[in-house]
């Protein structure tokens, strides 16, 4: 059964700032909503919940790197999430916040438009057709060569995709929000969680994750 972001949390806090600033020792869910508004001696709570959301996005991030594409619906499947209102703006459409990974992307018929990366432009430039329509991944969207032509404006185009919902405060001191991914990664979510709360920078996380996360291949 998956755990609530509470309890993960909470064996967080019991790593990185376990008191409160009157002294009380080990954070529980007793004293949950205590920690909320007094804090830990070391850290507030929203610094603890943004620790734990980076843990997440640098775990899914190395799933999605170093995961054989087969496998990585076993681990990311808790993130799957639909967009069916998609908008298209001369033809280029933003990615959703907390987007990872996309899966499948359609018109509102259900019409498949494949996604593509950015290096294969030169060799699909000129096969983009009406019935054969595609976008390119940008990075933070995807955008039509042909602009309308073959993509036109709309806020009815369907993404299939795994992303990572931000957790916000409430999820933890309402206790009834489950974490997306699958217990066997909640304690490399409290591992990264907790290096990013040690000030290990962008570069060092993102290592840790790979290492974390091709450790579960072996």
């Amino acid at each position: 059964m998956s755990r609530t972001v509470q309890s993960n949390i909470i064996s967080l806090l019991q790593r990185i700032d376990p008191t409160l600033k009157d002294g009380t020792t080990v954070i529980a869910a007793g004293n949950i909503a205590t920690w909320a508004s007094t804090a830990g001696a070391k850290f507030n709570p929203q610094q603890v919940v943004d620790f734990y959301n980076e843990g997440r996005t640098a775990l899914a991030n190395a799933v999605d790197l170093h995961y054989p594409e087969p496998l990585k619906g076993t681990v990311l499947g808790g993130l799957a999430q639909l967009n069916a209102s998609l908008t298209f703006t001369s033809g280029a459409a933003p990615k959703p916040t907390g987007f990872i990974k996309s899966v499948f992307l359609s018109d509102v018929n259900n019409a498949q438009i494949t996604i593509n990366p950015i290096i294969m432009i030169p060799r699909l430039k000129d096969l983009e057709t009406s019935t054969n329509r595609m976008v390119f991944d940008y990075g933070s969207s995807f955008s039509a060569l042909t602009g309308t032509t073959n993509i036109p404006n709309a806020a009815t185009y369907k993404l299939s995709y795994y992303g990572i919902t931000t957790f916000v405060l409430s999820d933890v001191t309402g206790g009834a929000t489950v974490e997306q991914f699958n217990d066997d990664w909640f304690p490399k979510i409290i591992q990264l969680a907790e290096a990013v709360a040690n000030e290990q920078g962008q570069q060092a996380v993102n290592a840790l994750a790979a290492q974390l996360v091709q450790g579960m291949l072996k």
